[in-house]
């Protein structure tokens, strides 16, 4: 998310879901295209995931927060309730379609389901959530707040960031 395209990114919804899911997306997608530096540790084979993996998977789950939106319902004339996220729908499309559509081998397949199973659910929008110690959804509004935060991250991520050993980068 760079400039006006990242900007217009950040506010394509409403939905208080958004902003928290727009960043996992980003996270995941940096995940599955950092762990090809590893070579057959990263994955044993090595996917091209491109910005068209990431705008299908952004642009289903916007849609999926629209359509949650318009089945809004009144329960009462003061309370307003949702139709939840689902969570297997989008994990499904993420990990079986978007992403998942790449993927040929049964060990990548289940590496990219457990990262999707984890983050993919109701815990990411609570306080203490992380993808790893360190690496948590930025309380951001702009993208400025975002690019600020994101700044601050190590320049050099550690093998465990992508959930290997601390060796892997020993070559």
């Amino acid at each position: 998310m760079i400039g006006q395209e990242g900007e217009d990114q950040l506010e394509a919804s409403s939905a208080v879901q958004w902003k928290p899911l727009l960043y996992a997306v980003s996270f995941l997608h940096t995940i599955v295209q950092e762990r090809r530096k590893f070579g057959p540790i990263g994955w044993n084979i090595p996917y091209e995931f491109n910005q068209a993996d990431f705008t299908s998977t952004v642009q289903f789950i916007q849609n999926h927060l629209d359509d949650m939106d318009a089945h809004k319902c009144l329960s009462s004339p003061d309370k307003l309730t949702w139709q939840g996220i689902s969570w297997a729908t989008l994990r499904y499309m993420i990990s079986e379609v978007q992403y998942g559509g790449r993927v040929t081998d049964d060990y990548d397949k289940r590496l990219l389901n457990t990262y999707v199973q984890v983050w993919f659910t109701d815990r990411l929008f609570s306080d203490d959530f992380r993808f790893y110690n360190g690496y948590a959804i930025p309380k951001a509004r702009t993208i400025e707040e975002y690019q600020a935060r994101i700044s601050e991250l190590p320049v050099v991520d550690s093998p465990e960031c992508f959930g290997l050993h601390s060796n892997a980068d020993i070559t």
